[in-house]
Parts: structure tokens; sequence; C-alpha cells
């Protein structure tokens, strides 16, 4: 025999409408209660079990985006040091150092370890370390190589700007001197840290006027122009390098540029 007993719903409305009834029987109602009994469960172990999983999945979430940052900044460091050191192995080269060990003047640096910056005695800015000011006036005879882009090959690293003998040579920005003196190729030479990973060359000098580990001005005299080292006439061989990598001149210093460029 089934359960034939019913339970009636009464609905009474606030506003004194008409009343509404309902009859259940005994099996749907105890349905009913049953699936809200489950429900309410459901929930409850949605709350206790699902919700610490889903805030301890941001959390990895979050730990992997950093992880993620981490990395990028891991390869920017590596793909920096390389270049640091490309650059290091360059300026080796570029003042033959295995070559002239020998001599006291590049003993003294042979580590090629660029001091530390002098203490500074103003707030200085990224705009000041940008060599955009033109060591000197004059043509320029050979310009930047930019189709070979490795190191350890004949490329112009820099322009070629035709003078007179004795020409004023200018710091293309602020720093401090970290080489002058010989080298095989570029005969007379100065190189110039700006900080912001900037570094400026002069070569070909007849006469440098400032000594290693001095401080010098933007625009300040640093040496004479002329035709010392491997050189087929009178000229400033004028380099810029930024984190390693050579730098066209003529897209910092307005003076030289053939065209629009971009820093």
């Amino acid at each position: 025999m089934g359960n034939k007993k019913k339970y009636t719903i009464c609905l009474i409305p606030s506003d004194h409408g008409p009343q509404k009834m309902f009859e259940l029987n005994a099996r749907v109602l105890t349905f009913l209660i049953s699936l809200g009994i489950f429900l309410i469960i459901l929930i409850i172990v949605s709350y206790v079990f699902l919700i610490p999983r889903a805030t301890r999945y941001e959390n990895l979430h979050r730990e992997v985006t950093e992880l993620a940052g981490d990395r990028a900044r891991y390869i920017q460091l590596v793909e920096d040091f390389r270049k640091m050191q490309e650059m290091h192995q360059y300026v080796r080269r570029l003042l033959g150092v295995d070559m002239m060990a020998s001599m006291d003047s590049v003993s003294a640096s042979d580590s090629l370890d660029f001091p530390a910056a002098p203490p500074m005695q103003r707030n200085v800015i990224v705009l000041d370390n940008i060599p955009t000011t033109a060591p000197l006036t004059g043509l320029v005879t050979q310009r930047f190589d930019s189709s070979v882009p490795e190191l350890f090959t004949d490329s112009h690293k820099g322009i070629d700007i035709a003078c007179r003998v004795g020409t004023p040579v200018l710091a293309a920005a602020s720093g401090w001197v970290v080489f002058s003196g010989w080298t095989l190729g570029l005969g007379n030479t100065i190189i110039i840290h700006h900080g912001s990973d900037y570094l400026t060359i002069y070569g070909h000098n007849s006469r440098n006027l400032v000594v290693n580990r001095q401080s010098v001005e933007r625009g300040q005299r640093i040496a004479l122009s002329g035709n010392s080292g491997y050189s087929s006439g009178p000229h400033l061989h004028f380099e810029i390098w930024k984190n390693g990598e050579a730098m066209d001149p003529e897209k910092y210093i307005p003076e030289y540029a053939t065209g629009n460029g971009e820093l």
C-alpha cells in the first residue's frame, strides 16, 4: 500500500488577498525536504573544501606570475652580462691590453675594472648621462657601420669627423674618465663613463687633456684632435656605447644627424 497521506500548504498574502493552498503527497514533500537538506550540505561542503582550494589557486597563480617576472628579469640580466662581456673584450682589444701589458700606464688598468663613481655633488638625472653634445664641429667622413653587429670584426663602431690638428675635443656628457692613454689603433684615446651604462670613446687625439679617474663635465675640453694611431689624416674617431652595444652617434647628436632618429 502506498503512502496516501497528504499535507496542505497554505500561502497567506500580507495584503489580505486571496489565500493559496497546495496539497502535497507525503512522498513528494519528503523528497523536497531531502533535496533541500542535500543542497544545504552541498553549500557547506563547498565552503569548507572548495573555497580554500580556490584561494590557494589564486596564490599559486600570483606566485607563477611573479616567477615569470623573475625569469624575464634573469634573462635580461644574462643578456646584459653577455653584452658587457663583449664590451669588455672589445675594449681590451681596442686598448691592446695583451700586447701592452708590460707598459706601466696600461698594467695599472689591465683588469679594466672601472673605478667607482666619485660622490656626486648634485642630483644627476638620466638625461645628464646621455651623450648629446658634439665633441667638435666638422664633416663626418665615415659613418657608423651597423651592417656587421658582431664584435671582433673590422666594422666601424663609430663615426670619423674631419678636423684640424689641435681642435679642442669636448666631452659629450658629464662623467668620469675610465681610460686616458695610448692604444694601438686609435692612438691617444679617451674613454668616459657617463652613467646609465653609457660610454663614449674619443680616438686619434694629438694630446689628451684629462687623466684616468678624473671627473669631467659636459662640454669640457678633454683632448686636442690629431692624427695619432692608425689614421690616414687628422680626424676624431668618436663612439657611443650603451649596455655593451655600439650606438650610432648620428642618432644622438643633432649636428651629425643626416635624418631623424630616435635615441
